[in-house]
């Protein structure tokens, strides 16, 4: 492989939790007496750093304004508790055993739009800490997908040109990051997910595993 970095969003590459997290918004908001549909909440959160979503949220509706960090504890108290009914359940076929084959050549690392303490749960369930140099979250950059900053940072951090990485992503608004960074990017669109426009990427593929096997 000619790249010299391997990048790995998180939610909907790596683990199957865009879903869940829309639900557990809705179940927060429930909370606030605010009333949305699942699909509306999706909309609202798929592909996007956890301030903007809250942003968004408060325009919609200024009862939700109760503070970033009280909103996230609520949705994340219902993210726990689907959670932990079936953790494995959340793991998407493929995309850790690619994370982990390449990690053995070139350095990887993990950019997402979620806070820092949900990415270090699902490091945990991934079992991979051993395999990426760092992870990178909301708190670390002040501009999230789609703007090209979290990758950028990343390819930083790691000491290597954009052009020499490779970005792994699901989210329309992430494909654009990537793209926006200079990177190489391959789309992983699983059937039956909430539907996303890869049209940006280089690549797209079903699943990982397939799609380095054939490298």
């Amino acid at each position: 492989m000619r790249f010299k970095a391997a990048l790995f969003d998180m939610d909907g590459t790596l683990v199957n939790s865009e879903r869940v997290y829309a639900i557990s918004l809705r179940l927060a908001l429930d909370e606030l007496g605010i009333t949305i549909s699942d699909e509306l909440s999706m909309n609202l959160t798929y592909g996007y750093a956890w301030s903007t979503v809250y942003q968004n949220i408060i325009k919609r509706y200024p009862g939700a304004a109760i503070g970033e960090e009280e909103l996230d504890n609520k949705l994340t108290k219902h993210f726990e508790d689907i959670k932990r009914q079936q953790p494995s359940a959340f793991i998407i076929d493929g995309s850790k055993e690619v994370l982990q084959k390449l990690s053995s050549d070139i350095p990887v690392a993990i950019v997402s739009g979620s806070p820092r303490q949900h990415l270090a749960k699902f490091v945990k369930v991934l079992n991979v800490e051993k395999n990426i140099q760092f992870y990178l979250g909301t708190e670390d950059y002040p501009d999230g997908k789609p703007a090209p900053t979290p990758y950028l940072y990343a390819a930083k951090k790691i000491g290597v040109d954009p052009k020499d990485c490779i970005v792994f992503e699901d989210s329309t608004v992430g494909i654009i990051s990537a793209k926006k960074a200079g990177m190489y990017c391959v789309a992983i669109k699983i059937p039956g997910a909430f539907e996303q426009d890869t049209s940006q990427a280089d690549e797209v593929v079903q699943n990982l595993e397939d799609w380095y096997q054939n490298k």
